[in-house]
């Protein structure tokens, strides 16, 4: 009887290498490939909004979603999201535009790795969209009030 020892793992796998989350749980340390990358994120995003005076304050995570649902709309329109380019500042917003977006950006190695963007936000819209026809067929055509929690800049709140 009793646990098993600190960092074993049963038969078959089961659970990470080692036995567990790191102490005191959250996200495996970073390469110094991804802390590289994090800084060049952080530079970038500074330099996005040199000049810009909407005093705007957010993580650079949820601006760069903005970005990228910008960049992805103007790609094709691989998402449905006008909106996301009106909340970029005017003065550097060009880069995700339509003409950087189809001469620049489209044939990036990264774009590849946005797919789930697009899969998420196909997802979701086709559930809100079967949910949104179901419901009003149901009451009667009255308005249905949808709360979305924690969109950040997924603009589909708009």
């Amino acid at each position: 009887g009793g646990p098993p020892p600190q960092g074993s793992r049963p038969a078959g796998g089961g659970g990470p290498p080692g036995g567990g989350p790191p102490p005191g749980g959250g996200p495996p340390p970073q390469t110094t490939g991804q802390k590289v990358l994090e800084v060049a994120f952080d530079i970038g995003f500074k330099l996005l909004y040199i000049g810009d005076d909407s005093d705007i304050e957010d993580s650079s995570k949820n601006l760069r979603v903005l970005w990228t649902r910008a960049l992805l709309n103007n790609l094709d329109n691989k998402v449905d999201d006008p909106i996301a380019s009106q909340l970029l500042p005017s003065k550097t917003k060009w880069i995700v535009g339509k003409f950087m977006a189809n001469r620049i950006w489209k044939n990036a190695a990264f774009i590849s790795k946005l797919d789930w963007i697009i899969q998420r936000t196909t997802f979701i819209d086709t559930q809100l969209n079967d949910f949104l026809a179901s419901t009003s067929t149901k009451n009667n055509n009255n308005r249905i009030q949808i709360v979305l929690l924690g969109s950040g800049y997924d603009t589909r709140s708009l």
